[in-house]
C-alpha cells in the first residue's frame, strides 16, 4: 500500500509538466496565427503576454518572500546549501534580488504612467 501512495505522489509534477507543454504549444500556434491576423495579434497575444509576464513577476516576488520567511538568519545550516550559499548575502541576492528588481521596475512604470497622464479639464 505504501508503494502505491509513493507512486501517486510522483504523478502531479508530471501532470504539471504536461500542462505547461500544452500551454506552450497553444501559445506557439497563436504566435504563428498572429503572423497572418492583425486582429488575433491585438486581441489575444497582447493580453496573453501580459498574463505570462504577470505570472512570472508574481512568482519572483513570492519566491523572495518565501525565502526570507523560511530561512533562519541565525543558523547558517538553514541556508548553506541554497543557491548563492554559503553566505547569507549571496542566498538573499539570488532568491530575493529578482523580486526586488520586479518591484522597483513596477514602481518606476507606475510613476511614469502617472507623470504622463493628461489632466481632465472640468
Amino acid at each position: 500500500m505504501m508503494v502505491l501512495a509513493a507512486e501517486a505522489a510522483a504523478d502531479p509534477p508530471r501532470a504539471i509538466g504536461i500542462a505547461v507543454f500544452v500551454v506552450l504549444v497553444a501559445l506557439g500556434v497563436l504566435l504563428i496565427g498572429s503572423v497572418f491576423s492583425r486582429t488575433l495579434r491585438s486581441r489575444v497575444l497582447a493580453p496573453a503576454g501580459y498574463a505570462v509576464v504577470g505570472i512570472v513577476c508574481g512568482y519572483l516576488v513570492a519566491r523572495g518572500i518565501v525565502e526570507v520567511v523560511t530561512i533562519d538568519v541565525a543558523d547558517p545550516a538553514s541556508y548553506r546549501d541554497d543557491w548563492g550559499g554559503p553566505s547569507l548575502l549571496g542566498v538573499l541576492a539570488v532568491h530575493c534580488g529578482p523580486g526586488v528588481a520586479v518591484l522597483i521596475a513596477a514602481g518606476l512604470l507606475i510613476r511614469r504612467r502617472r507623470a504622463n497622464r493628461v489632466p481632465v479639464a472640468d
